[in-house]
């Protein structure tokens, strides 16, 4: 990681929206990952842990179950809408 991403990192918080379906398989391992990933970089962030049905992952735009979005920004690969 360059250093200008790193001195971002640590200067705010970090918004993590992490948006998942109801009994979605991926959470428990997906918050392990992010813990990891958190205490590795030293970044601060509040995280937000959101379950969402399939009508209001359109209304957000959602590409499947996880979703993760940090300072707004969808991280995942796309696809199509939708969480199912």
């Amino acid at each position: 990681m360059h250093s200008c991403c790193i001195n971002y990192l640590m200067s705010a918080p970090l918004k993590i929206e992490v948006f998942v379906s109801p009994g979605c398989a991926s959470l428990k391992q997906l918050k392990e990952n992010i813990g990891m990933a958190l205490a590795q970089t030293g970044a601060a962030a509040n995280v937000a842990y959101l379950e969402v049905n399939e009508p209001r992952a359109l209304k957000l735009g959602l590409q499947g179950s996880p979703t993760v979005r940090i300072n707004g920004n969808d991280i995942g690969e796309g696809g199509a809408p939708g969480i199912t």
